[in-house]
């Protein structure tokens, strides 16, 4: 069975979904978009609903959000408490009853596998785990009387990377989710670094990647019978799923590659949207420009054609132009070629695949080492290789 768990967002991801991932036997989807998407669906999938509460942080931190969220949450009883600052310290127990059950229910009705646990995000000081756990012990009251059968996720979203940075960090974190997880009657932990984007190249992200690792570590430890999710992230789900730290490496599909807090309105530059497609041979993407096209033209014209990675490549160039205008089928580039890798390495028994997913990298990086440096649109990663470099460090 397919361990991957793609999220689904928009419609793009649903056909991206249909087309490419038909193996999934879960998929995650957000209540807000449930009712406009429900009858396409594949059915053999198993549902995963989030009634998208983590949105409330962008109302706490005074963050701008999407119409579509706050059109969403107002159907749900009580739906302004929880981004009041006041209300969250102290938060009155009927009132944060109502507001979780109507949510739930909701949730419940679509018939899921699975629901997401009510919870606000992950802070650096502890002003949330009060209102968490009181959340936590109403969804186990609320499982006892509502007749849902199916497995509760209980959400671990960090909102900043220093909140991963070393077990001082976590630690204290870890101990409020046990008590979380053991209120709800969760059966599963997904967890997740929404400040994380692989595809930037930071320096500092092989020991951010390696505090990552040891953190699921300790969350695996902690919590040895639950049902872990990681991500979707670019390559440290994949990382931590053959390294055996979680069980089900949740994906995006052909964009982000990162996880948003629900609601959360991006404010992007001006100028036309940038459009990323996939450089399979490296294991990373790029924008596609004009520039990029150039670069192609160059790396095919030195790599020796008999190069499965040029034949890849020159592929890519002579696509360009039709994907650099037009998003959707750049989405689907993308979407596609991931499947592949994770295909190849799902093909392996599991024991296997650390080792396997390593020297996936390492081909990776040893060709992007012989490469000239990408557009500077990639930076800092504009070594071609970096992505897989830095990903590659962490197999073992």
């Amino acid at each position: 069975m397919a361990a991957h768990i793609p999220f689904v967002n928009t419609q793009d991801d649903l056909r991206c979904l249909k087309q490419y991932y038909a193996d999934s036997k879960m998929v995650r989807i957000p209540l807000a978009i449930m009712s406009a998407i429900r009858q396409n669906i594949p059915t053999h999938m198993g549902l995963w609903i989030d009634a998208g509460i983590d949105g409330y942080d962008c109302r706490l931190t005074k963050r701008k959000t999407f119409d579509q969220w706050e059109d969403h949450i107002s159907r749900f009883q009580e739906y302004d408490i929880l981004g009041d600052p006041e209300f969250v310290r102290k938060p009155d127990a009927d009132r944060l009853k109502r507001f979780a059950r109507s949510a739930l229910n909701e949730c419940h009705a679509l018939q899921p596998l699975w629901i997401t646990i009510p919870q606000l995000p992950v802070t650096t000081d502890g002003s949330r785990n009060r209102v968490n756990r009181e959340l936590a012990g109403i969804v186990g009251e609320w499982k006892s009387v509502s007749g849902f059968k199916g497995d509760l996720i209980l959400p671990l979203i960090f909102t900043h990377q220093g909140q991963l940075q070393g077990r001082t960090q976590w630690t204290k974190k870890l101990l409020s989710a046990k008590k979380c997880y053991q209120d709800s009657g969760a059966s599963g932990i997904w967890a997740v670094d929404s400040d994380l984007a692989e595809q930037k190249c930071r320096e500092r992200f092989p020991k951010r990647f390696q505090s990552l690792i040891e953190f699921h570590e300790d969350l695996r430890n902690d919590f040895p019978k639950a049902t872990i999710v990681a991500g979707p992230y670019w390559g440290m789900n994949i990382v931590l799923w053959v390294r055996q730290l979680c069980d089900r490496p949740a994906i995006s599909l052909g964009t982000g590659y990162q996880y948003f807090i629900s609601g959360r309105f991006r404010i992007r530059k001006k100028g036309p949207r940038k459009v990323h497609v996939s450089l399979p041979p490296l294991r990373r993407w790029a924008v596609a420009s004009q520039k990029l096209r150039e670069w192609l033209g160059r790396v095919t014209a030195q790599l020796s054609s008999s190069d499965a990675a040029c034949g890849d490549l020159r592929t890519l160039y002579n696509d360009l132009g039709l994907l650099m205008g037009n998003e959707e089928a750049a989405k689907k580039q993308v979407a596609k070629t991931y499947k592949v890798w994770l295909d190849k390495i799902e093909s392996v028994p599991p024991d296997g695949r650390s080792l396997v997913l390593y020297q996936d990298l390492s081909s990776a990086y040893v060709l992007g080492k012989q490469l000239p440096k990408l557009p500077k649109a990639e930076a800092p990663g504009i070594e071609a290789g970096k992505v897989a470099e830095q990903l590659m460090l962490q197999c073992l």
